[in-house]
């Protein structure tokens, strides 16, 4: 039975116990031909909440040529950008030619222009990806939760309320969330379809897309691993106890076994609820550097890979993401199996956009492929 190789898009590396199996797995993992499995997990943006119908509109608008741009193409790529940017963060037509009148848009000529030439220098052709895409050789898992809330319950079992932040740690106890995937068990070829659900047909993606075709390249027997919920928080939703992260192990040991796979590397895109308060209104971005710390800790050990490569990709500006931002920055400065890749120079929408998230995902493969490499 042919063997496959998995990875982890919240970057999960190489099953090694010691520096010379390392070594000796990376070389494998450097044959573009072993099978090798990755992970991406985390929250809405891992998940992906923006549409394909987005990419087309980059596609239309920015030319293929690699010379300069004109002002007139320049300005139609600008646009391209803001009307396909994520859920939630529309731009109207004023906003588009004046950012600048308009505060508290989510819009950054500045940003649009870094999405722009980013894009156009490319090295992955995104430009193919349509409705009916498949990726030839890499495979996809998606395993898509419902956002749900963690409940807490009292020293009888009972779940109680805590809207008015009366009950503490101390006499209850932490459950959930509750999980209700809506993707596929199967295994599919990489293509667009597997973020966010939407309604009516509408193709939604996450940086599966852009870091499965830079994978390619060196790797085409990939196989990538999505285990994303929206809304959740490292603290609560990602706890070690909880049902999410044990889903994210079993899931992982689960592709391995069906693929026969290696694992490759983690990818970690999550942050966002992190800059508010946990199940018992306790303020959260001051515990993300410990709880990142334990929760690579824990994976790198449930997984049994003391050596993981692991991605953190980094959290955007605004509010107290600059907080999650340097814990980020902290954690990764402190292991050496970790990489931090940048996103806030992409977008100032909270789910960023299409042509972002083609961006991130690139941006991830390449991090993870040089550290592999390492």
């Amino acid at each position: 039975m042919k063997k496959v190789m998995i990875f982890i898009l919240i970057f999960c590396f190489l099953n090694s116990c010691n520096k010379e199996e390392t070594r000796a797995n990376s070389m494998v993992l450097e044959t573009s031909n072993k099978p090798v499995l990755f992970v991406i997990a985390g929250q809405s943006n891992a998940e992906g909440a923006i549409f394909l119908n987005g990419l087309s509109l980059l596609q239309q608008a920015i030319p293929i040529s690699s010379n300069e741009l004109s002002n007139e193409e320049r300005k139609r790529a600008r646009a391209a950008v803001a009307n396909s940017l994520g859920v939630f963060c529309e731009v109207e037509q004023p906003c588009i030619d004046n950012p600048a009148a308009c505060p508290d848009t989510p819009f950054s000529l500045t940003a649009a222009d870094v999405v722009v030439d980013e894009l156009m220098r490319s090295s992955i052709d995104w430009r193919q990806i349509t409705g009916a895409y498949q990726h030839p050789t890499v495979q996809l898992i998606a395993a898509n939760y419902y956002n749900s809330n963690v409940s807490i319950l009292d020293e009888n079992g009972e779940e109680v309320d805590n809207e008015n932040c009366t009950f503490l740690s101390e006499n209850t106890t932490i459950t959930g969330p509750f999980l209700e995937r809506y993707t596929t068990t199967e295994v599919v070829p990489l293509g667009p379809g597997f973020g966010a659900e939407t309604e009516n047909g509408i193709l939604s993606f996450g940086p599966e897309l852009g870091f499965g075709l830079r994978v390619a390249q060196a790797m085409p027997n990939a196989t990538i691993l999505k285990v994303t919920m929206g809304g959740s928080s490292l603290n609560d939703s990602w706890r070690s106890s909880g049902t999410l992260y044990q889903a994210l192990i079993s899931e992982t040991q689960k592709a391995l076994n069906n693929t026969g796979s290696t694992l490759g590397g983690f990818v970690w895109f999550q942050g966002f609820n992190d800059q508010f308060e946990d199940a018992y209104c306790e303020p959260l971005p001051g515990k993300y550097e410990a709880n990142l710390s334990q929760f690579i800790g824990n994976v790198k050990k449930d997984l049994s890979v003391p050596d993981l490569p692991i991605i953190i990709v980094e959290a955007r500006n605004g509010g107290e993401l600059p907080i999650i931002q340097q814990a980020q920055n902290a954690v990764a400065a402190s292991d050496a199996t970790v990489s931090l890749v940048v996103s806030k120079d992409l977008s100032e929408c909270f789910h960023y956009g299409s042509g972002s998230q083609i961006i991130i995902g690139e941006r991830s493969a390449e991090a993870m492929l040089a550290l592999i490499k390492k």
